[in-house]
């Protein structure tokens, strides 16, 4: 459907990330010294790579810190319509902000990618993990004390730009196999507690 990205064979317009950046934020990353974990019911939740590190985003597996802290990082907090990717240690795992990460904050090994309203997210997803654009995310990393992705290199990820109505086409497709995903999920977990019911029964004399 769209080819390659960094050799764009079918010859979309070629564009770095950063042009594709809301205006009014930009691409940055974290919190550096969040300081000692606080309970839920009084910190602020930071994003860690670890909580994505299967590009689904898991909220139930945050840390929290000091509001103090998190207020002085304001230009890294969510606003649940970004794109995050992993920048230190393990670099380039990306996934897309729930709604229900809005107010989150992010830590200092992840970057957030606003995109402008009219770029659809679903596709830049996809864009960003292919494996081209990854391997231009592995060469440019730099290891000092462990690997690291700068900002800069972020900004300038080689994005193709199909035409919006192919890329709204392309992002049905993927949230039409999402539900899908979703449904099954659920219906495992119910086969799940079906079976746990039948074994509970079953060893205690019921059945």
């Amino acid at each position: 459907m769209f080819g390659d990205p960094v050799t764009n064979p079918m010859g979309w317009e070629h564009v770095e990330l950063a042009s594709l950046v809301d205006a009014e934020d930009k691409i940055n990353y974290g919190v550096v010294q969040p300081g000692d974990a606080c309970s839920s019911s009084m910190g602020k939740p930071v994003i860690r790579v670890g909580d994505f590190v299967t590009g689904e985003l898991h909220l139930s597996r945050v840390k929290f810190i000091d509001p103090d802290i998190e207020e002085k990082h304001k230009r890294s907090r969510l606003t649940g319509t970004e794109i995050l990717v992993s920048c230190v240690g393990s670099i380039g795992t990306i996934c897309k902000v729930p709604e229900a990460a809005a107010g989150f904050n992010i830590a200092r090994a992840v970057a957030k990618i606003p995109l402008r309203s009219n770029i659809s997210r679903n596709f830049m997803v996809y864009c960003l993990r292919c494996e081209s654009v990854q391997h231009y995310f592995q060469k440019e990393t730099r290891t000092v004390s462990q690997p690291t992705l700068n900002i800069s290199h972020i900004k300038a990820a080689p994005i193709i730009q199909p035409p919006l109505d192919l890329q709204r086409r392309f992002a049905d497709i993927v949230e039409s196999v999402e539900q899908q995903k979703n449904r099954m999920r659920a219906h495992l977990a119910e086969l799940d507690a079906l079976f746990a019911s039948l074994q509970s029964r079953a060893f205690n004399g019921e059945l």
